[in-house]
This record gives C-alpha cells, sequence and structure tokens, in this order.
C-alpha cells in the first residue's frame, strides 16, 4: 500500500499528517475502534463506558474505564493500568509537542484504583471523550511505560521511530521517506492476522503510485485524486470503489488580518470563487459542494443553507463598500493599503495546487492581489511549538481539508486561537450528538447546533466540498469487515454483564462467545431460509391446484 504524504514519526501524539491514524489503527494501543458502520468498539476496554452501566457518574465528571485482563504489549510485556496512567501524566508533560491537547487539558485528575481500571476526573461533562481518548479515531494511543521508563518527556526518544504497540501488527522498520513495513502481532490478544506483512511506501509522484498499481507492485492505493480515478477505474484485476468521508476541503481565512476582519471581503471571496467550476474540473466531481464545514453526508447538516452562486459583479460591489477601491494599475486599496491575500496549502496533493493557482488568477482579475506559498505537510500541519504554518499568524488563508465531523476540535482550526475565534461553527456537532446518546439528561438539539453557524455574510470560510476518497484495490486482495459477533459489540449484554461484575475477560471467553454468537447466526439464516422455501411451495401448490383437476383427485 502507498499514499503520498511523507511520515516523520511513528508516535500519533506526535504526528501531524493524516495518515498515521491508518497506520495507527493497525500498531498501536487504543481503547476503542470503530466497525464498518463506525460504531464503537471495545478494544482495551471491557465496555465502553456509559450511565447505563454505570461507567459515567451522574454529574458526567467521572469516567471509569475497565481494562481487558491477558492483553500484552507487541514485545511480549503485560499491559495494564499503570500504561494508562503514564500516557495521562506524559500528555499532561507541556514539554511534549502533543498535536492536540483540547481533550485532555478538559482532565481534573486522573486515579489508579488497580491494576484494571483508570478513573479520569473532569472539570466538566465531556461527551467526546470515548472517542478523543485512545481511539483509532485521533491522533492519540496509549504508550508503554516499561519502555518509555519513568520519564514523561518523550519528543525525542528512539521510541518514536519504532514504537510498541498492541494491534494485531508491530513495526519492524522506519525508512524516512521511503516506507514503513509491518508484520503479524503474535501476541495480539485476538489472535495473530492471517495476513503476514505489510509494507506502506511513501511516494509523492502520483504517476508513480499509478504505474505500480498498475504492474501490481501496489495492492492498495487508498487516496486516488480525481485526476487518476477514472484511469485506476479501466485497469484490469483492480477493484475501486469511492467512498465519502467527513474530510472538507475549503480555504479558511484568519479574521486577525486586518484585510480579511471585513465580514464584506469575505463575502467578497466567496463570491469570486466558482466552485461548480473547480469541484467538476479540478476534482472531477468527487464530492458535492458544500454550504458548511458540517459535510452533506452528516446527518446534522442542513440542507436549508442558501446556496452561494459565483458572482464578480455582486463581490466588486461588496469591496467597493468595504473601501477598497481599484487605482490606476486595477487593483484594490483602502487608505493607501493594498488589498494582498497571502494563500498557504500543504504540499503533496496535486489538486489543492491547482485550486491555489486557479483562485489566484481570479481573484487578482478583481484587483486583489494573491501570493500562494507551498509547505511541506509536516510543516503546515505542525504545533506552534515546531513552528506549524497552521498555528502561527504568517499567512492570510489556509487551504486544506479539515475533518469537521469526527473532530470538530481539532488542532487544524481550533489550536490557534484566531481561528479558534472565528470558527465556523458556533457548538460541536459531534459533541451534541455524543451528549444525546451518552448523557440523555443534558438537553442538546443537534438539528439547532447546526443551524448555529453565522450567516454566509460573516462566515470565515469557503467550504468547497466534502472529500470523496477513491480507494483502489488488486483483486487478488480479500477482506471482510468485522461484524458484530466478532467485534464483540457493547449491545452484547450476557458479555458485558459478566465484565462489569470483574470476572476475568480473557480471550478464550470473548472467542467463546463469538462463536456460539456465530453459529447461533448461521442456525437462524438456515431456518429462515427453510421457511422461505415451504412458504414458496404451499404457495405455488395452493395456485395449482384448482387449476389442475387431477392434481385436485
Amino acid at each position: 500500500m502507498a499514499d503520498g504524504q511523507d511520515v516523520t514519526t511513528l508516535n500519533p501524539l506526535l504526528a501531524t499528517s493524516a495518515n498515521i491514524t491508518t497506520l495507527s489503527e493497525l500498531t498501536m494501543a487504543h481503547f476503542v475502534r470503530f466497525d464498518a458502520r463506525d460504531r464503537p468498539v471495545p478494544e482495551l476496554l471491557t465496555e465502553i463506558p456509559s450511565q447505563r452501566n454505570r461507567g459515567i457518574s451522574a454529574d458526567g465528571r467521572a469516567i471509569t474505564f475497565h481494562l481487558r485482563h491477558g492483553v500484552r504489549w507487541s514485545d511480549g510485556a503485560p499491559f495494564d493500568a499503570d500504561d494508562v496512567a503514564y500516557t495521562f501524566a506524559a500528555i499532561a508533560n507541556s514539554a511534549n509537542n502533543i498535536t492536540s491537547r483540547d481533550a485532555f487539558d478538559r482532565i481534573a485528575s486522573v486515579e489508579e484504583p488497580d491494576k484494571f481500571t483508570i478513573v479520569v476526573r473532569l472539570k466538566a461533562p465531556y461527551a467526546p471523550f470515548y472517542y478523543k481518548f485512545f481511539s483509532t479515531w485521533g491522533l492519540t494511543c496509549v504508550l508503554p511505560k516499561h519502555v518509555l521508563g519513568a520519564s514523561t518527556l518523550f519528543n525525542d526518544v528512539p521510541y518514536n521511530a519504532l514504537p510498541v504497540g498492541i494491534g494485531p501488527f508491530r513495526y519492524t522498520a522506519f525508512r524516512r521517506g521511503d516506507a514503513v513495513e509491518m508484520e503479524a502481532n503474535p501476541f495480539y490478544f485476538r489472535g495473530r492476522p492471517k495476513l503476514r506483512k505489510i509494507v506502506y511506501k511513501t511516494i509523492s509522484d502520483e504517476n508513480t503510485l499509478f504505474a505500480q498499481l498498475q504492474t501490481g507492485e501496489l495492492d492498495l492505493w487508498a487516496s486516488v485524486s480525481g485526476a487518476f480515478a477514472e484511469r485506476v477505474r479501466h485497469l484490469p484485476n483492480v477493484r475501486a470503489a469511492t467512498v465519502p468521508t467527513p474530510f472538507v476541503s475549503g480555504i479558511y481565512l484568519n479574521t486577525a488580518r486586518p484585510n480579511v476582519g471585513d465580514a464584506r471581503v469575505r463575502r467578497a471571496l466567496r463570491l469570486l470563487t466558482d466552485r461548480p467550476y473547480l469541484v467538476e474540473n479540478v476534482y472531477h466531481n468527487a464530492g458535492t459542494i458544500a454550504e458548511s464545514v458540517v459535510p452533506a453526508v452528516d446527518a446534522d447538516y442542513d440542507r436549508t443553507l442558501p446556496f452561494s452562486h459565483y458572482d464578480p459583479a455582486a463581490a466588486a460591489r461588496l469591496l467597493d463598500a468595504a473601501g477598497y477601491r481599484r487605482g490606476a494599475d486595477g487593483m484594490r486599496a483602502k487608505a493607501g493599503v493594498p488589498l494582498s491575500i497571502e494563500l498557504a496549502l500543504p504540499g503533496g496533493y496535486p489538486p489543492s495546487a491547482t485550486t491555489a493557482e486557479l483562485l489566484r488568477a481570479t481573484w487578482q482579475r478583481s484587483g486583489i492581489a494573491v501570493q500562494t506559498r507551498s509547505y511541506s505537510s509536516n510543516q503546515f500541519f505542525a504545533p506552534a511549538s515546531s513552528g506549524g504554518v497552521l498555528s502561527l499568524d504568517i499567512s492570510t488563508a489556509r487551504s486544506f481539508r479539515f475533518p469537521a465531523v469526527r473532530s470538530p476540535t481539532s488542532p487544524r482550526i481550533t489550536r490557534a486561537r484566531r481561528f479558534r475565534r472565528a470558527a465556523s461553527t458556533r457548538c460541536d456537532i459531534a459533541t451534541a450528538r455524543s451528549i444525546r446518546r451518552w448523557t440523555p439528561t443534558l438537553r442538546v438539539t443537534t438539528r439547532a447546533c447546526a443551524r448555529a453557524s453565522p450567516s454566509a455574510f460573516r462566515r470565515p470560510s469557503i467550504t468547497m466540498r466534502p472529500r470523496s476518497f477513491c480507494i483502489s484495490v488488486r483483486s487478488r486482495m480479500r477482506s471482510r469487515p468485522p461484524s458484530a459477533d466478532s467485534c464483540r459489540l457493547p449491545s452484547d449484554r450476557s458479555t458485558t454483564r459478566s465484565t462489569s461484575t470483574g470476572s476475568s475477560d480473557s480471550v478464550a471467553a470473548m472467542d467463546r462467545v463469538a462463536d456460539r454468537n456465530a453459529r447461533a447466526s448461521r442456525r437462524t439464516r438456515g431456518a429462515r431460509k427453510i421457511l422461505r422455501l415451504r412458504r414458496t411451495r404451499a404457495s405455488h401448490e395452493t395456485t395449482c391446484v384448482p387449476a389442475c383437476p387431477k392434481a385436485r383427485a
């Protein structure tokens, strides 16, 4: 498998590129995974805390995590609550360049009653805890205390280049700028996977990616851009599918800059952006135009938001009203200060570069001076302590994709204070949904939250489209998504009851439950099939008898 983004660290707590989440899901230690329908599945937990199972206190401020017994790290060492407590302490160390501290800053204290129980006390109820604290959705994981030692500082340690985890695979090699290699983890508590080895290549040139997929050197290309999507679909022995994602591509404006601090200027820039043309010709219709950072695939997307059309004449009137008038050279200025925009974008994704150049040409025709600067993904998304472009006030606008639903408080927007004040939505949509699900006593209407965004006149973003990924796989690859039985969802009350009472949650017991459920499911399907055949036969005989006297006799 391969991708165009480079990998600088394998420690997700320090990572700045989105592709590390794929690698971490295969290798690292997580409390919660998500199945094919995005439902939470306990991984290192025996159950997901809720008020129903008393894992969440009545006031929502205390969360109790019960850990699995018999789990081992990929080096064979046992896993217990000491590792979790150590990880919370390491994240609390402000000297570490953690990518996002938002969720962990809400913690008041962490307690360890025993080796398999962790109690997290919050400063205030926080509904997204189940995916913010060590889930496969975020850039977090549990760290092995026996490897990192007593020190909680891990910015520059060998562990970051070859981590020890608890996933189905474990790292064996990391060649920067080239590839990451993984092998099946013999200590994985669910059982050793059938796939023996995975090689994740870093290939920035999409023509090379296409050629290697065509020749069979690659088995999986997970993020095919629109320009190559149709070509991939016509390759023999390659299956391709387009999958919608919560990543919203767009231009996000830094309202701390005076030139875009005026809402009329932001509105004019939106009217000067021909989004239908860009989606059709640059992204090849991979995704639909969005009016909000909440993607259209989400149930809480407000479809009543008005559509902003491409209208240069209206944009010119707004700029004139804002005081930016054309000079003799055709460029706009106000009180001698030119209207200039510096557009920053992450490198490694050609459609983004094409979009930036088209915007530069279009905006300059309207008298706006535009400069585009491309940064490496690692520099663009790095934290402020590492000179991250997005976190520091060094550009007027940023062009990138924002995972708005899964992580509305993502560091890509909110770790910059100025961007946080200008966030396009006034509430956390996923938080509202989680509060409604996990703590029903807090009455929050997600639809009202979805509509609480500022009007199109004031919004500090030009949303393009929820990005869709074209995934291409060689036909020889076969996969089966995890089922509720194999993953043992929290809805399995028989297993949940036994674990909540403190009995051992061994892998063997889990496998027996899964096998029993699978056999029962097969018997049920077989019985239903026989019943359908009998009904069909009876219906056929009933229909034929009146028309056949001999048969009646």
